[in-house]
């Protein structure tokens, strides 16, 4: 114990925690107990997480419940244990349970002791779990909780009182009846709405059926909720991806699964066969998945992906996106029913830890307050295990890539290399042109046309509207001074990760940068912001306040759809009318970015960018002649950059090299048929036949 509270060297404290739970009996349970109790700090945590592997404790269990009643990854790690403990002793785990709820007030608290309680195998819970989906004084995320646990006990018939909640018009009679409809499919044994016609059928004969699964995200096929809280560059990918792989001849279906409401479930229930097809699992809000939302939803997840196999029929193959809870989830659910895993891998956070402390930024004593904020120790471990789990396994592409996999994460890609694919991330090309040549003949040169038709359009009211025409009347608002400077774009997602605000800063500290160009950020819900929405808005606010001219020169978009974004990278580069000058640039500000699809986007459409010199950019930015790869945690550093994207702007023959290099390399049709070979194999059952 003298370890594990030594507050200079965190790290081994944390190590000392997994150790002692590897220890038996009630000495260590004791302990245990203390760390679990030893409030904030990354401790409590890992103390639940490494418990996993012990007997049912008594000395342990009143502890783990207020780590449960607590939340965030933690309460799923005391979850988790439980859950086990609960198919050991359900009576024990039942009794804890109870006692809990009667302490318990707040409904965040109630919601996992509840859907915990939903797990215990012993239908004595049952009375519990009716009585509180029935009271209209719980709210109403705790009352789903509990109908969702009721669903899941087919032995038992719905009670008649949940039952007739179904005729409401609210969140728990939606509960009720998506509880209903999955104890009729369970009742019936329907595994797939096609489940006939693939018996007996190998993968070659009837095609490749592949789910790829982001649950951090709100996926649609119009991308109309790019930008929005963690709906981003993988979600735009992954649409544009589905509708690729789709007109690959021996790609059967491609499911993709994002998040979702128990509203938006009922409401796919029947929409007709086809190859793409989107279908969510139903994350309620107060339920996220990523790791700093108040509550990973692992079970809610679990419950989702098992629907999605059971109604829309069994894939050959799930691909896992994101090293994140939801792929924990997707990989437990694919174990179970067999089915084979591709994992996309990224060296995250394995790299943001080697660089920060190499910099001086993290040590041991530092390391406790990263390690209870980004969770970074669970991290690792969640990237080696579901690279380790997975039958093949998708490399981004990376300078020393092979020496980056096994300094950082221990991967020997050379003893088994079958199992290992670099696959470049692809973007829709055509899309990018087609903005470029909008409203333009056939024949005609993108720029001087471009030009002249948004110059006729703009004497015509009415004819510029989306997200160019936002643009257009947010510029117009600026003092007219500002009137026919070109801008610098910057798109994505307003996370701090992304350095939204860092751009805007370093425009409030640069008089020449705001005297050359209008900085425009397109990303975030401005009316509705979520938390680290609002957190990055206020930091903008901030320079705002302290440089009063960076109003003049600064305009924020909000999240636009995705398929307009094209128009605002080619206002960037060609201007629009008297509004927006030529020759703009664009600037990501990320910490990292491990592909960087946005910023390939703006290469393909001709625009210099500026991006981090670490992760995926080095592998297609090509310094000094189609953009600048900065350091860009350091203001002064991201301020030339830009200032440089600016010059390089005008520099003859750079547009048309750095839009045919990103066509011919990255489009998103031959990333497809890289996949589809890979999907292939796997599904076959060929875990180690594809070449790297």
């Amino acid at each position: 114990m003298t370890v594990i509270r030594d507050a200079a060297d965190v790290v081994t404290g944390i190590a000392a925690v997994h150790a002692l739970a590897a220890l038996p009996g009630a000495e260590a349970d004791r302990a245990l107990a203390d760390v679990l109790r030893s409030g904030p700090g990354p401790l409590p945590t890992h103390a639940a997480w490494a418990s996993a592997g012990r007997a049912p404790a008594r000395e342990l269990l009143e502890p783990l419940v207020d780590v449960l009643i607590a939340g965030h990854l933690a309460g799923m790690h005391a979850q988790g244990v439980l859950a086990q403990w609960a198919r050991l002793e359900p009576s024990l785990i039942a009794a804890a349970l109870r006692t809990a709820l009667m302490r318990t007030n707040d409904g965040n608290g109630r919601r996992p002791v509840i859907e915990t309680l939903g797990l215990v195998p012993d239908d004595g819970v049952l009375p519990d779990l009716a009585s509180v989906a029935a009271d209209r004084s719980e709210s109403d995320l705790v009352r789903v909780a509990a109908v969702a646990a009721l669903g899941d006990r087919l032995r038992s018939p719905m009670p008649r009182s949940i039952a007739a909640l179904a005729g409401a018009d609210d969140r728990v009679a939606d509960a009720v009846r998506l509880a209903e409809t999955d104890r009729a499919s369970r009742r019936l044994e329907v595994v797939g709405r096609r489940s006939s016609q693939r018996v007996g059928m190998n993968v070659a004969a009837r095609g490749v059926r592949v789910a790829q699964i982001h649950l951090g995200a709100v996926l649609d096929p119009d991308l109309l909720h790019s930008g929005v809280g963690d709906t981003g560059g993988v979600a735009t990918l992954l649409v544009r991806l589905g509708a690729a792989l789709a007109c690959i001849p021996d790609i059967a279906e491609v499911v993709t699964i994002g998040r979702g409401t128990v509203r938006d479930v009922l409401d796919k229930a029947d929409q007709p066969l086809g190859r793409p097809r989107f279908a969510p699992v139903a994350l309620e809000p107060e339920a996220g998945t990523a790791f700093g939302d108040p509550w990973p939803a692992r079970i809610s997840a679990e419950r989702g992906l098992e629907r999605v196999i059971r109604v829309d029929g069994r894939p050959d193959v799930i691909h896992l996106r994101m090293a994140d809870v939801g792929s924990l989830a997707a990989a437990d659910v694919a174990a179970r029913s067999g089915i084979p895993t591709v994992f996309s891998l990224a060296p995250d956070p394995h790299g943001l830890i080697s660089s920060r402390e190499m910099s001086g930024d993290l040590d041991r004593r530092s390391f406790g307050a990263d390690d209870a904020r980004l969770h970074l120790w669970f991290r690792v471990h969640l990237v080696e295990r579901l690279a380790r789990e997975a039958d093949h396994v998708a490399l981004f592409p990376r300078d020393r890539l092979i020496d980056q996999l096994r300094e950082l994460i221990g991967i020997d890609v050379t003893s088994s290399p079958g199992r290992f694919t670099v696959v470049p991330e692809g973007i829709d090309v055509s899309q990018i042109r087609h903005a470029a040549m909008a409203g333009v003949p056939a024949h005609g040169v993108p720029g001087p046309t471009y030009r002249r038709a948004v110059r006729e359009a703009e004497g015509e009211a009415g004819l510029i509207t989306g997200a160019l025409g936002f643009l257009l009347d947010r510029v117009a608002a600026l003092p007219p001074g500002r009137h026919g400077l070109p801008i610098v774009l910057s798109v994505g997602r307003l996370n701090e990760l992304k350095g939204m605000a860092r751009l805007a800063e370093v425009f409030a500290s640069d008089p020449a940068l705001r005297a050359r160009a209008t900085l425009v950020i397109v990303g975030g819900d401005l009316e509705d912001p979520t938390p680290t929405e609002a957190t990055e808005l206020a930091r903008i606010r901030a320079a705002q306040a302290a440089q009063p001219d960076l109003s003049a020169c600064l305009v924020l978009l909000g999240h636009q759809p995705h398929g307009e974004i094209a128009q605002l990278l080619a206002a960037a580069r060609y201007g629009a009318g008297g509004s927006i000058g030529p020759d703009g640039a664009y600037a990501c500000a990320s910490r990292k970015e491990e592909f960087g699809l946005a910023i390939v986007e703006a290469l393909a459409a001709g625009l210099p960018v500026v991006a981090p010199l670490s992760g995926g950019p080095p592998t297609y930015v090509e310094q000094g002649r189609t953009g600048f790869l900065v350091d860009t945690g350091d203001r002064a550093a991201l301020a030339r950059g830009v200032a440089g994207a600016l010059d390089l702007a005008r520099r003859p023959g750079r547009a048309e090299y750095a839009a045919e290099t990103i066509a011919s390399r990255y489009d998103i049709s031959g990333m497809a048929r890289v996949m589809a070979s890979i999907y292939r194999r796997v599904g076959d059952g060929s875990r180690d036949s594809i070449a790297s």
